[in-house]
């Protein structure tokens, strides 16, 4: 299903790729999510806010967490 294609997706990116794709990511390990989203792939596959909110939320593992700062969320 679309949304376990998007997890796998987010999991392969923030875990393996996301300094290869030059992503900016805070010590503490967030990545802005509008970087994210900006990736070809992940505007391949039309991900908006609402999925990644629905797949963090539905997240069995609990692999992923959202925090808003300064009005920037970051996955």
């Amino acid at each position: 299903d679309r949304d376990v294609q998007i997890s796998k997706l987010l999991s392969y990116i923030l875990r393996h790729r996301a300094t290869d794709l030059k992503l900016p990511i805070r010590p503490d390990g967030y990545v802005p999510l509008a970087s994210l989203m900006n990736l070809p792939k992940m505007r391949q596959l039309q991900v908006d806010v609402e999925d990644i909110k629905r797949i963090v939320a539905n997240n069995d593992k609990q692999r992923f967490s959202i925090t808003v700062e300064d009005r920037v969320i970051y996955i």
